[in-house]
């Protein structure tokens, strides 16, 4: 009984934080409770099947597939904040690295700014400088609070990592001399 009722918190749980799915690992709980003889099995409990936003998302292991693809961060920021020069490059460097970067922010100590914030600032720079009133030009793809991170893209990325066109597929050029030449 102990078992079912981990597993029923562990659910209730993760339906408030909003994971789409979720089978518990009744094996392992089952393992650490000694009670439970080792003939019975863990029942069967059926998938939560919740969201909390309307709007479909990709899944963990899609965004971490996407965080990877970017190697290191090609923009950083000071304590000062963001410039104008910063959005300048944010605009090129979004049109050649196929509409996805990491930003690297260097928050000092004091400041307990949540990433998110810093992103919502960007937006509303990016926006006023691209002329379209702040209607979200950039989408927030994760942050990594460890590491003062943010991964940025242009609008309709977060479809494109749904439906797997995101990131490319590594391109293989072939030499004059046929021997394959990866990017």
């Amino acid at each position: 009984r102990d078992y079912v009722i981990l597993a029923t918190i562990m659910m209730v749980a993760l339906s408030v934080s909003g994971v789409a799915a979720f089978q518990p690992p009744l094996h392992r709980v089952r393992s650490t409770v000694t009670s439970i003889p080792q003939q019975q099995t863990a029942p069967k409990l059926p998938f939560l099947l919740m969201s909390t936003d309307d709007e479909a998302s990709p899944s963990p292991a899609q965004l971490e597939k996407a965080w990877r693809h970017i190697r290191k961060p090609l923009i950083r920021i000071g304590n000062k904040g963001f410039a104008p020069s910063h959005i300048n490059s944010l605009q090129n460097l979004l049109v050649q690295h196929n509409g996805a970067i990491k930003i690297k922010i260097n928050r000092s100590s004091a400041t307990s700014v949540p990433l998110d914030q810093y992103f919502e600032d960007l937006n509303k720079m990016y926006c006023e400088k691209e002329g379209d009133g702040g209607d979200g030009g950039l989408e927030l793809v994760r942050t990594r609070e460890s590491q003062n991170l943010i991964m940025v893209g242009g609008a309709g990325l977060m479809d494109r990592i749904m439906d797997g066109s995101y990131p490319p597929k590594t391109v293989v050029h072939i030499r004059p001399d046929n021997k394959p030449n990866e990017e």
